[in-house]
């Protein structure tokens, strides 16, 4: 019985530990801020594989998300770096309703407009979804610069 309870606990944590390695990474810092506007960096590094719809409010620290919840998403410039492959990134709300659609993406960045074909801009409530294609192999980073109506 000892064995197996041995065994058992092992597996476990062998289980999630491989859970902890085999997800994108995410860190945001605030950029910069003057009046009603603010800039964010989100960088994603990636696992080796697609990015299925993930929340990213998580992953922002404090200081970043009391500021944008309430507030709207405005422009994002997509900094592929020296990813190999063409870059794919959607925007989608907590109703998956897409938000934000590119496809293509490759360098140069440059910043691109997030009201797109519905005239609006993207208000933020509690969850914003990311989803990206595969871009390579492990550790291939994008960066994703945005700007921020804080509405405060």
């Amino acid at each position: 019985m000892r064995k197996f309870v041995v065994l058992l606990t092992i597996l476990l944590l062998l289980v999630f530990t491989g859970q902890a390695y085999s997800a994108w990474n995410f860190q945001a810092v605030k950029v910069s801020e003057r009046g009603h506007y603010m800039k964010f960096l989100l960088t994603c590094i990636s696992d080796g594989a697609a990015l299925t719809a993930t929340d990213i409010m998580p992953f922002l620290p404090a200081q970043i998300k009391s500021k944008i919840i309430g507030g709207t998403l405005m422009s994002v410039k997509i900094d592929v770096g020296v990813v190999a492959t063409t870059v794919n990134i959607t925007l989608t709300d907590d109703e998956a309703d897409s938000l934000y659609t590119i496809s293509g993406v490759t360098t140069p960045p440059s910043w691109r407009d997030l009201s797109g074909t519905m005239f609006m801009y993207i208000p933020v409530f509690e969850k914003v979804y990311l989803a990206v294609n595969d871009i390579g192999s492990a550790g291939d980073t994008i960066y994703l610069y945005f700007i921020v109506w804080t509405g405060d």
